[in-house]
């Protein structure tokens, strides 16, 4: 558990929080001084960043490679003549606080544009998906509903309203194994804090549960064993590769779901949010997610490889025992 400690370094989250200015450019020169020597010290903020400028991009090109609406541009200088006509006749001096207005304007406008087509473009990614692949979304869409259940059992309710909980009290309640998802969802999600970290059991399935609380919304990080159960292989039923790490998405009832695995285990990210926002926090906590559940794996793998070796060693001395005793 030693490598924990690493997600809760509180350079790291400063550094982190700075990322999208740093990546736009905007940053005072110390600041940015301050981030640059961070960057070139921690190799996890290193890799951090350069996942979030690829899903800068990503984003960028998935706009950039959508058609603009026919008349928009006319639309939209229509506007700005008609406002400039109704103010008073500027001088030289005064033009540049409307031109500022004009630029502003055309940013929000283009902001507002690029997140419909998102939306457009995502639903229609996701309806053709589901009509070459009917299937595998079906088998997705099953292995969702397994966190989204977990989800609306712990997180839909108000239970936990006004209960404060530590982090060892959530730590004990969710076990050594998985207490290391506590310092992770401090680094990675800086933005939100965490009211609750527990054990439970839905129709006979056992989870590991944190539930996380943002400005008016609630996000859920679950874990389960599987039960022989895993997400299809075939490019078209995933929806985004986040650092290495194959997210799997729907929105089912009124909840966004996103979902990737390990070999031992199903992690969710679920959501009232908005599709990209739950995508952007599966982006983020998806790699350092399954980096722990794989170290569990592996560990316990060696304790089971370690009994093995103990019995067979057992077994061995017993024949040993035998042979002598025949002698």
């Amino acid at each position: 558990m030693a490598n924990v400690h690493l997600f809760g370094q509180v350079q790291c989250v400063r550094t982190r929080r700075h990322f999208d200015a740093y990546l736009s450019n905007q940053l005072a020169a110390e600041t940015q001084q301050e981030v640059s020597a961070h960057l070139q010290s921690c190799s996890n903020c290193s890799a951090e960043l350069q996942d979030r400028a690829q899903l800068r991009r990503s984003l960028k090109n998935a706009v950039s490679s959508t058609p603009v609406p026919e008349g928009l541009r006319s639309r939209i200088q229509s506007q700005l003549r008609s406002t400039l006509q109704d103010q008073p006749s500027p001088t030289r001096r005064s033009r540049w606080p409307l031109a500022a207005a004009a630029v502003l304007l055309l940013g929000v406008a283009g902001f507002g544009l690029a997140r419909l087509w998102l939306s457009e473009r995502h639903a229609g990614n996701l309806s053709a998906r589901r009509a070459e692949r009917p299937a595998s979304r079906t088998e997705v869409t099953q292995l969702l509903q397994v966190g989204l259940g977990d989800h609306i059992h712990c997180a839909a309710g108000t239970w936990y309203e006004g209960k404060v909980v530590t982090s060892q009290e959530m730590a004990g309640q969710m076990g050594e194994d998985f207490a290391g998802l506590i310092p992770l969802a401090l680094d990675r999600l800086p933005n939100y804090r965490t009211v609750q970290g527990h054990r439970c059991k839905v129709d006979a399935r056992e989870f590991v549960h944190m539930i996380l609380k943002g400005q008016g919304s609630t996000v859920s990080l679950i874990v389960t064993r599987k039960q022989s159960e895993s997400y299809p292989r075939e490019v078209a039923a995933r929806i985004m590769e986040a650092a290495g790490v194959r997210i799997y998405h729907d929105r089912l009832q009124e909840y966004e779901v996103a979902g990737f695995e390990t070999h031992d285990f199903l992690a969710y990210v679920v959501s009232n949010l908005e599709s990209a926002e739950t995508l952007r926090i599966a982006s983020q906590v998806a790699r350092p997610m399954r980096d722990l559940l794989v170290a569990l794996e592996t560990s316990g793998d060696r304790a089971a490889d370690g009994g093995v070796r103990f019995e067979l060693l057992v077994l061995h001395r017993e024949r040993l025992d035998r042979q002598l005793l025949s002698l």
